[in-house]
């Protein structure tokens, strides 16, 4: 099991008082830029939610002008990660997972609170007449995040995802027409992420006269991060090559099955990697019976063993595939 943090740090800032502009014929003067990011990447360590703050104005000829519209839409290349019923969504780049529905959000300046995007709404916006993007009524934003509550993150399949944006800035006379646009890109990666859980030791006592043959289960939890598959392999401190108990005078051999849900026991007779892949739980409980794997331990005592205490030490190694 293998355990892998990274840590993203984005430095931001804002550039205060800058005056740009740009020319649209019958539109006067408009601007959109100055993003504190145009690449989102969301993650563990920002809660998956992360947002862009930028500036927009327009500054007509006409003071009945001043208003216009934003507009949110799917960047070319992403289309399809847009939906009729209002709603984003990241799609995967690398890897087999579905997509994960996004809520993407809009603040029209920068006193007001967060506005939920729909996929092809239109935003109204009333500006402050300024071309300073200082002024806070043209300091914009733009908030992409995954609904925690609606979704189920150990159940997203790793690899990377992404979504691309379009925002635009429309005439507020002529909707249709298009005064400045700009492209803001979402990604996020999921990682491989293993974890076993509710394996005990195993504690046999035997007399003479009991049955030979001691048999044991030792059912545990092994969850991957979108209930991925999984390697196992064995080792023993005894031994690299067989498996006995010893007491450092005599040797007890004993086998090792390993179960994944009800499926056939794979047995195992010496340490090393097993032949076959088995498939991990969403759930980091195994929510149901709390396990989805078995340990089988399995071994016949001869006859003339001799009292004491056998021990050896087993370490199981699960690898995402």
């Amino acid at each position: 099991m293998k355990l892998k943090f990274v840590l993203v740090m984005i430095l931001l800032g804002w550039q205060a008082n800058i005056f740009a502009s740009s020319s649209k014929a019958g539109h006067g003067r408009s601007f959109l830029g100055l993003f504190s990011q145009k690449r989102l990447y969301l993650s563990r360590s920002n809660g998956f939610q992360t947002n862009s703050r930028f500036c927009a104005w327009r500054y007509p000829k006409s003071p009945d002008q001043r208003y216009y519209y934003t507009q949110i839409t799917c960047a070319p290349g992403s289309e399809g990660n847009c939906s009729n019923n209002h709603q984003f969504s990241l799609k995967p780049i690398s890897g087999e997972g579905p997509a994960i529905p996004v809520d993407v959000y809009y603040k029209p300046n920068a006193r007001s609170s967060w506005q939920k995007v729909e996929y092809h709404r239109m935003i109204p916006n009333d500006q402050s007449l300024s071309r300073s993007c200082s002024d806070a009524r043209n300091r914009k934003a733009l908030k992409v995040e995954i609904p925690l509550t609606a979704i189920n993150l150990d159940a997203i399949k790793p690899g990377r995802y992404h979504l691309g944006l379009n925002i635009q800035m429309k005439s507020w006379e002529n909707p249709s027409a298009i005064l400045q646009s700009k492209r803001v890109d979402a990604f996020m990666t999921i990682r491989e992420r293993v974890r076993i859980s509710g394996m005990k030791d195993i504690d046999l006592q035997w007399s003479p006269g009991q049955n030979d043959t001691l048999q044991t289960d030792n059912r545990h939890c092994v969850f991957v991060s979108g209930g991925g598959d999984y390697r196992v392999a064995v080792t023993s401190e005894n031994n690299p090559s067989n498996l006995y108990l010893s007491d450092n005078r005599e040797k007890i051999p004993y086998q090792l099955g390993y179960q994944n849900k009800n499926r056939r026991i794979e047995w195992i007779d010496q340490p090393g990697q097993l032949r076959k892949v088995f498939q991990g739980s969403h759930s980091k409980s195994c929510i149901g019976t709390g396990y989805n794997a078995n340990l089988i331990f399995k071994s016949k005592i001869p006859e003339d063993t001799l009292s004491g205490k056998y021990s050896d030490r087993i370490t199981i190694t699960v690898q995402a595939q």
